[in-house]
């Protein structure tokens, strides 16, 4: 498939992520109420923090679920996470300096201030990653 410059990558139906995300964020932000959600996820995230599950659960978890399976590729897209870091652009330039690319999203709306977006891969390149991302912060 050939696009001409300037045409966005996707063809109909797709639209682009930046508007997608904005507008979802921005009746999100009307329908929550982000203290209380973040009160109440505070002891979730403060005891995954402190107790963290093994590098190889996620290579279990693929040897279980193979990313060529429906249930492997649903898994993968609820894999991909947004990391809040710093200082998002130093990050991703970090991280593209040691050849491992994740999406800067951080001026997508105020809410993902300081965001990049992390995507599950192979065991290999998710060691890559930790790595190169521990490096980059």
């Amino acid at each position: 498939m050939h696009f001409l410059p300037g045409s966005p990558r996707l063809p109909f139906p797709y639209r682009p992520e930046s508007g997608v995300v904005a507008s979802h964020l921005e009746h999100l932000s009307s329908a929550l109420d982000w203290a209380a959600a973040a009160q109440l996820a505070r002891p979730w995230i403060n005891a995954v923090r402190s107790n963290p599950p093994p590098f190889w659960a996620m290579e279990s978890l693929l040897k279980e679920y193979p990313i060529s399976s429906a249930e492997g590729l649903a898994l993968m897209r609820l894999a991909e996470a947004l990391l809040r870091v710093p200082d998002a652009q130093k990050t991703f330039e970090a991280m593209r300096s040691r050849k491992v690319l994740v999406k800067n999203v951080s001026k997508m709306h105020p809410l993902l201030a300081n965001c990049l977006r992390l995507t599950v891969g192979t065991a290999d390149e998710n060691h890559q990653m930790l790595a190169a991302l521990k490096e980059s912060l």
